[in-house]
């Protein structure tokens, strides 16, 4: 291939499977395929990993952090990043005002997409208000119908 260094044929078959259903779900959620960048808040919230909004010192605080990142839309999605080497505790946000509620002990989210086990397809499962990220990975949620 011309425009990459990588021979997906011959590469990684768990890497290639992987990377298919990040495509697949990117033409699936439009949030995913913006052609501009998300202007303000109702587009895209970031939040820490205790499920408030970021604030000024989050971003200023040195080295990798975990976070998340809410997209409006719909679906609202939500991109849950642990870039650290260590599990990270997150406590989801709301989806989106009057896009699903939480309780104490469940959230409005469904996982589907999650880097740490490309060896296993992810199937769609709801999330608990409280996850554990593992390290150095990626999880990408929807919002509850």
């Amino acid at each position: 291939n011309e425009i990459t260094w990588l021979d997906w044929h011959a590469g990684d078959a768990l890497l290639r499977d992987f990377v298919a259903q990040v495509f697949a779900l990117r033409r699936e959620l439009r949030a995913l395929r913006s052609a501009r960048w998300h202007d303000g808040v109702a587009d895209l919230a970031w939040y820490a990993p205790d499920g408030q909004p970021m604030t000024p010192a989050d971003w200023e605080q040195p080295g990798a952090a975990p976070l998340q990142a809410r997209f409006g839309g719909a679906p609202a999605v939500l991109l849950l990043v642990n870039p650290t080497s260590h599990d990270a505790a997150m406590v989801l946000p709301a989806c989106a005002s009057g896009a699903g509620a939480h309780t104490t002990t469940d959230s409005a989210w469904i996982v589907r997409l999650r880097s740490d086990d490309i060896a296993t397809p992810t199937q769609p499962t709801p999330l608990a208000r409280r996850v554990t990220l593992p390290p150095h990975c990626l999880w990408v949620a929807v919002a509850r119908a």
